[in-house]
């Protein structure tokens, strides 16, 4: 149970900083400022941990802080995923979004049509790519830089491994 708690209680302290840093100024690349955020708290919690863990949580073995470190990263790499996906509107969060602000009388497939446009469903995607230097514009040619391509081919990779050549799943 300390494992657990004590787990518990560095991530609200990683998420709480996370808040605070957020509140005092937007970093410009997110995730790479939350996992050195998560990542500094653990090795804080960790160093803590191993100076007063016997006297104050009551954790004595190796295999309890590979417990707590285990969770936490798990947690932690979750956490920076799904915040990346709340971060800006997805497409479907933009077209649901949409249709519920219509509400019970619904929204015409024309307005829906006539709203879902580039402008509004592919460009933030693009401008995205080129802030997180994924991508870059080069004489009107949008091109992945070596971070797009590695990106690029972790993706490959994995829809290769689940049998995936066509688009979709």
């Amino acid at each position: 149970m300390a494992v657990f708690v004590y787990t518990l209680v560095l991530l609200l302290a990683a998420f709480c900083v996370h808040v605070c840093v957020w509140k005092i100024r937007l970093p410009r690349n997110h995730s790479k400022t939350l996992m050195f955020i998560f990542l500094s708290v653990l090795a804080i919690g960790i160093l803590g941990a191993f100076v007063w863990g016997k006297i104050w949580i009551g954790m004595e073995g190796f295999g309890e802080y590979f417990q707590i470190i285990a969770a936490y990263v798990a947690v932690m790499l979750a956490y920076i995923v799904t915040y990346s996906g709340i971060e800006v509107d997805s497409p479907s969060l933009v077209m649901v979004l949409d249709v519920d602000r219509a509400g019970p009388e619904g929204l015409t497939q024309e307005c829906f049509i006539r709203d879902m446009n580039n402008e509004r469903l592919v460009l933030p995607r693009i401008n995205d790519l080129l802030k997180g230097g994924l991508a870059e514009l080069d004489n009107g040619l949008y091109r992945l830089t070596p971070k797009g391509k590695a990106v690029a081919r972790l993706f490959c990779f994995y829809r290769w491994l689940l049998g995936k050549k066509h688009k979709g799943g």
